[in-house]
């Protein structure tokens, strides 16, 4: 391959951000790192015969990508797929891939957006998955985005037939006090126990802010807690 065509490559270069070291390192060579990868294509339907999305944006968008090791690989295209809860990325040849190992992501940068590949408590066991950053601090607060996929639907009585489809259901939203794993933002008890150090203030806050599990309501308390000493 034509050195001409390839990202410029930047080795060994170390950039501070907000105090952190990171090892730069291009596209180029995120994409040698990437040896065992996934086509991201559904195998057995195409796009074009299911409605809706599978993705927050269909469209790449340039980004970056910091391993827990803090290398810092830059100039990529990337996408988020909320059904296969997976980052997507165009690759040399302009191909759309899978991200290989998503357990050695710390963040991720898709425009304007930020997302961690986070431990979180579901039911009664520990999952691993990638959020949507709305809040950061001492707690932080991540939204789960989620999309269901719809088998088609045959003809009924007075009804047509209808094709797949992904249908976006409401984001959940997660509290997280880092390194432990994120707890469901739920109820009102359930939001206090998440806040053992600070449940009188807490409970006072969502009592007379009339706090709701929405991401307004949320990002409130997350900003007020982080503002308690």
């Amino acid at each position: 391959m034509k050195k001409s065509i390839l990202p410029a490559i930047i080795v060994l270069l170390v950039l501070q951000v907000s105090g952190q070291s990171y090892t730069l390192q291009s596209a180029f060579e995120f994409y040698q790192v990437q040896k065992r990868t996934e086509k991201a294509s559904d195998p057995l339907l195409t796009e074009n015969e299911i409605e809706g999305s599978p993705y927050e944006s269909r469209e790449f968008q340039e980004g970056f990508l910091v391993t827990t090791t803090n290398q810092k690989f830059v100039g990529l295209s990337l996408r988020y797929n909320i059904f296969n809860d997976r980052i997507e990325y165009k690759d040399e040849s302009g191909a759309s891939m899978s991200i290989a190992y998503p357990e050695v992501v710390d963040h991720v940068m898709i425009g304007n957006t930020r997302y961690v590949y986070s431990p979180y408590a579901i039911i009664k066991r520990i999952e691993k998955g990638f959020f949507k950053v709305i809040e950061e601090g001492k707690a932080s607060l991540y939204a789960k985005q989620r999309i269901f996929f719809q088998e088609a639907q045959p003809p009924a009585a007075y009804k047509d037939p209808e094709p797949p489809k992904f249908l976006k259901k409401p984001d959940e939203f997660y509290i997280r006090f880092h390194p432990a794993e994120a707890k469901k933002a739920g109820n009102k008890n359930e939001l206090l126990l998440i806040f053992p150090d600070k449940q009188k203030e807490i409970e006072e806050f969502i009592r007379k802010n009339k706090i709701k599990t929405n991401e307004d309501d949320l990002s409130r308390l997350i900003k007020y807690y982080n503002s308690l000493n």
